[in-house]
């Protein structure tokens, strides 16, 4: 997760993404105003790992490749996990940028994705989901998304004065474009 600087009167964010189960744990913040309960104002999470997560502390099926699956932190995780998947722990996560990538094998957002952002959606979270066939796990490296992911967040009210107002129209134009680039580089 990377903090999005923020100014004193700005929210603050956060984004997570990229291999294994570690995605599910994107909520943090980065700025100086946070929401006051320690949240982020917003996140970013980028083809996650959430709600598929059994195989956590299975060392072969994980996805912490770099990390033992015996230590604090990976089990912190996995005991967390009903916080983040759909039933009566769940809780609600603060406005969520989401992509996913139908050909992620990895994370098939059906598994991962598609339940968190029913529950968070059930639970009255902001919810932004970019689903699209954007090629398999790894895409997010392209970064397509980049551009709508920023016109979210200013239509939260990130960024400069005014950055609300212009970024509901701004999100509708970047998502358009980024889909189209994305598909074209994944050969569709």
């Amino acid at each position: 997760m990377i903090g999005v600087p923020a100014a004193a009167e700005r929210p603050s964010g956060g984004e997570g993404g990229g291999g294994g189960g570690e995605d599910g744990g994107g909520v943090g913040g980065g700025g100086e105003k946070e929401s006051g309960d320690g949240r982020a104002d917003a996140q970013a999470l980028i083809y996650p790992c959430i709600c598929n997560s059994d195989g956590w502390l299975d060392e072969e099926e994980s996805g912490f490749w770099r990390a033992d699956v015996a230590t604090a932190q990976v089990r912190s995780l996995h005991s967390a996990k009903e916080r983040v998947v759909a039933g009566p722990r769940f809780v609600r996560p603060p406005p969520t940028f989401l992509v996913a990538s139908t050909s992620d094998d990895v994370c098939p957002p059906e598994l991962d994705t598609a339940p968190f952002v029913e529950a968070a959606e059930r639970a009255g979270a902001n919810v932004h989901y970019l689903l699209g066939d954007f090629g398999g796990h790894g895409f997010g490296l392209r970064r397509f998304w980049a551009e709508p992911c920023v016109a979210w967040m200013r239509s939260l009210g990130f960024g400069a004065a005014g950055a609300g107002e212009r970024g509901v129209s701004e999100l509708k134009e970047a998502e358009a474009v980024a889909v189209t680039a994305a598909a074209a580089a994944c050969g569709g």
